[in-house]
């Protein structure tokens, strides 16, 4: 590859450090013209090209890449491809051949591992996860993904030995208190929890998965004020946070306080009318402010349609009409 081309590829992969995929795309395609087979970037371009979610241009230019040097970390970077388009048999077996091309690069062991943690494979994730840790890194976030998979399979002291692991050091340390929060809340420890979720959010504040759980940990002590003010502060963040506003909806019902209940209910279902989950408690709602022709309405809508709600919305009906 001659000099141009290679301060071309150099200046594309600035841009794209950067965030300017535009001009990253100009560099590499300038960079092909001098230079059409350079592998580097062909796969560069790739990877511009993944982030834009533009993924047969991207499998294109991987597998052009390959085809000239079959190198790990572009087998790796197909492997992506497939996995972003939910093909997960072929992106399995993209970074296996990456693993097997080459044992030490921890990208392709680490994307394995998520992919059998999201496809619910937690034997296999785990022992990847073991792997990385004891022969190629000791990152913090490997450790947190490990003690997940422990977590998912009920290794409730492994998973914590983890967490507090990665609570000694400076990376990571809000999600393991979050992670060890849960494990508390299993075993309704729940001051312990409610101490651990509030480490995470002294770190981490505008974090909504902290304020959700810091939320229950509340609502399971029956201190509604409190959980409502995280509920409130995420909506305050996200106003069409529907599964909050109703997890506050349903807090409220559960006290009595219909009025309040209803007015969150109705702001979920004005911009998402077929909420089923909302359209159920606003139901119950009804039923208990004996607005009973309108709840019926809703239970009747609920009951011919394919959702979690159709079974209960049944029962109630039949209670109705005895």
């Amino acid at each position: 590859m001659n000099t141009n081309a290679e301060q071309l590829n150099n200046e594309g992969v600035q841009y794209f450090l950067r965030g300017k995929f535009s001009d990253a795309k100009r560099k590499y395609e300038q960079a092909l013209e001098l230079s059409p087979s350079h592998t580097t970037t062909l796969n560069n371009l790739g990877m511009v090209f993944l982030q834009e979610k533009e993924y047969q241009l991207a499998e294109d230019y991987f597998k052009k890449a390959i085809s000239i040097t079959e190198k790990a970390s572009y087998l790796a970077n197909l492997g992506h491809v497939y996995a972003n388009r939910n093909e997960l048999a072929l992106a399995e077996k993209q970074y296996i051949k990456a693993i097997e091309k080459d044992q030490n690069l921890v990208m392709a062991h680490k994307s394995l591992a998520s992919l059998y943690q999201f496809t619910g494979n937690f034997e296999n994730s785990v022992q990847i996860w073991n792997y990385i840790l004891s022969e190629l890194s000791n990152d913090a976030q490997f450790k947190v993904n490990l003690a997940k998979d422990h977590i998912q399979l009920k290794n409730y002291v492994l998973a914590m030995e983890l967490l507090m692991e990665v609570t000694q050091g400076d990376t990571y340390n809000d999600v393991a208190y979050y992670y060890i929060s849960w494990i508390q809340l299993h075993h309704k420890n729940f001051g312990l929890a409610t101490e651990s979720i509030y480490r995470s959010l002294s770190i981490e504040p505008n974090n909504i998965s902290y304020r959700k759980l810091a939320a229950t940990l509340h609502v399971s002590l029956s201190e509604f004020d409190k959980a409502n003010k995280h509920w409130d502060f995420i909506l305050t963040m996200d106003e069409n946070n529907h599964g909050t506003r109703i997890d506050k909806a349903i807090s409220l019902l559960s006290r009595k306080h219909f009025e309040e209940a209803l007015k969150e209910l109705n702001q979920v279902l004005q911009s998402e009318e077929n909420n089923a989950k909302a359209m159920f408690y606003k139901a119950t709602v009804l039923l208990e402010t004996k607005v009973t022709q309108q709840a019926l309405e809703i239970l009747e809508k609920l009951s011919n349609q394919n959702n979690p709600f159709q079974q209960k919305a049944k029962i109630i009906i039949e209670e109705l009409n005895t």
